[in-house]
C-alpha cells in the first residue's frame, strides 16, 4: 500500500510497501491483480515516480 507521498518541484515521489508470501508459504494458483488508486489533485504534476518503500528502487513511473 502507499506508505507516503512526496514533492520536488513539479515531480511526486509515492512510497509504496509490497508485500507477498514467503517462499515456503502455500498459497492458491489463482491469479490476482491487486492495485491501488491515488488521485493527485493539485495541478502542475510532472512525473510520478512510485518507488519500493523498503529499499528506494524505483518500480515505475507516470508522466501527465
Amino acid at each position: 500500500g502507499l506508505e507516503g507521498l512526496s514533492r520536488t518541484g513539479n515531480e511526486y515521489w509515492a512510497d509504496v510497501r509490497l508485500s507477498e508470501p514467503a517462499a515456503d508459504a502455500i498459497t492458491s494458483q489463482a491469479l490476482t491483480s491487486p492495485w491501488q488508486f491515488v488521485r493527485i489533485l493539485r495541478g502542475g504534476a510532472g512525473t510520478v515516480w512510485i518507488r519500493d518503500a523498503a529499499d528506494g528502487t524505483i518500480l515505475g513511473a507516470a508522466e501527465r
